[in-house]
């Protein structure tokens, strides 16, 4: 595969990862601030405690390309943090509130016009 075409697709992929991440993070953060008081920083913790494995697998990229002597781990790493985000709010929300067709179609459209207002601004030179 043409290497400036692997840049592009993990770029494309790791936008559209953290765009997800940014409406996951809205929404977490709106429950957040229903929440009663009491609840708020058990609601911080289960977040952290959702990110361990994020932060094993981060390090585990990194070793594993130090070892081999990969110059391209940066790549993955562009991927491997906003999925491991994606991931933790969804665990983290999905304690609280079950996931339905519903808000999934609602999160997958303010995933897509986040990503598209991104790309075009990439695109106009942003």
């Amino acid at each position: 595969m043409d290497t400036p075409l692997l840049i592009h697709i993990i770029v494309f992929l790791a936008t559209l990862l953290w765009c997800h991440a940014a409406v996951l993070a809205w929404e977490w953060l709106g429950k957040l601030r229903s929440a009663v008081h009491s609840d708020k920083v058990g609601q911080v913790v289960n977040l952290l405690g959702a990110m361990v494995p994020v932060v094993i697998t981060y390090i585990f990229v990194v070793f594993a390309g130090a070892i081999l002597g990969l110059p391209s781990i940066v790549a993955f790493i562009a991927v491997v943090v906003p999925g491991g985000l994606v991931y933790a709010f969804r665990v983290d929300l999905g304690e609280e509130t079950p996931s339905t067709p519903a808000l999934e179609r609602r999160r997958t459209l303010l995933t897509t016009a986040l990503a598209v207002l991104v790309f075009m601004w990439r695109g106009l030179g942003g």
